[in-house]
């Protein structure tokens, strides 16, 4: 369904439902928190900013290569082909798919306006946007260290091409992205505590022989490419991270691995286990791994912070104290006098029931509000 909008009515009310856009936009991008940990909200936040029918985030490692994507309408069977198929059906000659856009150079945002008249008889076109009724693309690759880290697209139906002035737009979100895909070794990550789900898997890491009931779901979830799990059909092998774990834990010991994922990262334990049964093809050395999906808690506040109407100062403010900042380092990092964050303080403490910096912090924290 086309989202195209009527600039002509509500209009107070459109400017300032954009104003909050662009605020939760800053809170979720101010840490480096990577573009895959944020995708679901970057989409429909952009969407707001740049009217159009969907979104989709590919999130890519140190050497460029897509390792994780989301993609907010797509049916599984047009995700299981990009999670699975990519190199041999979207990465080959004569494709504008993901592998095109991120070898342009100079321009990130809008090399796919110079070939729209070119793409239907590649197979990102017919395989992956006709069968959602889309017809046209616009692009932005995102830059962080001197890398590309991420590639966000939007998509619109027939008859509804990107402009310049969506190049602007997108342009206008850049320097928020770039921030956010930039690594951040000091972020604090938390998983909900009740979502572990577990795999059993013989010795070597590639024979599946067990999984909880809900591993299959969050594998799936999760939208990791090249990890061999089909997101239409049952989980018939091990994710291909089960090897790397069991060659890891061989080798140097390690028991830990935390891979991006759709959301957030996933972070997978691996223990050793030995089993007698009556059946001896799961008899002997195996390996029981623990995964649990952990989103930044610089991200999980925001939808709390966002439904106490503050202004956005002291949204900030409060994103900061609730993520560890310490009081005295605020008038700094927000550029105000000590006695200007004493009146912002009294206006939050009033709005949270919070009595002091510390308490207000660790309230927000345990999702109290």
């Amino acid at each position: 369904m086309s989202m195209r909008m009527d600039a002509g009515r509500g209009g107070g009310r459109a400017v300032s439902n954009l104003r909050r856009t662009w605020l939760e936009l800053r809170l979720l991008c101010r840490r480096g928190v990577g573009i895959g940990a944020i995708a679901p909200e970057l989409c429909r936040l952009i969407r707001q900013i740049m009217p159009c029918d969907s979104g989709a985030i590919c999130w890519l490692d140190d050497d460029g290569m897509p390792t994780g994507f989301f993609h907010e309408n797509s049916l599984p069977e047009l995700k299981e082909l990009f999670a699975n198929e990519y190199q041999a059906l979207f990465a080959g000659p004569g494709e504008y798919g993901v592998a095109w856009m991120l070898s342009q150079r100079g321009r990130t945002i809008g090399n796919w306006l110079a070939v729209d008249g070119e793409v239907e008889r590649s197979n990102t076109y017919n395989l992956w946007m006709r069968p959602m009724g889309h017809r046209h693309l616009i692009e932005m690759r995102v830059e962080a260290g001197g890398k590309p880290r991420a590639l966000l697209t939007f998509y619109r139906e027939p008859g509804w091409p990107f402009t310049d002035e969506d190049v602007s737009r997108l342009a206008m979100v850049e320097p928020l992205l770039q921030r956010a895909a930039t690594p951040d070794d000091g972020l604090i990550w938390i998983g909900d505590g009740v979502s572990e789900e577990h795999l059993i898997v013989d010795a070597s890491g590639k024979r599946l022989i067990s999984l909880s009931y809900g591993a299959e779901r969050l594998l799936q979830e999760a939208h990791m490419i090249g990890q061999g799990v089909s997101l239409v059909g049952s989980l018939d092998a091990p994710p291909r991270f089960a090897t790397d774990l069991c060659n890891q834990y061989r080798s140097v010991g390690l028991d830990t691995l935390h891979l991006p994922a759709g959301t957030g990262k996933l972070q997978v334990t691996g223990r050793p286990i030995r089993t007698v049964s009556t059946d001896s093809a799961t008899d002997g050395d195996q390996m029981l791994i623990t995964m649990q999906l952990e989103r930044p808690r610089s991200v999980t506040v925001v939808a709390d912070i966002m439904a106490m109407q503050l202004s956005p100062l002291r949204s900030e403010i409060l994103q900061f104290a609730a993520t560890g900042g310490r009081r005295t380092e605020a008038p700094r990092m927000f550029g105000i006098s000590k006695e200007s964050l004493k009146k912002h303080l009294a206006e939050i403490y009033r709005v949270t029931g919070a009595s002091e910096w510390t308490e207000l912090a660790s309230s927000l924290n345990a999702g109290k509000y």
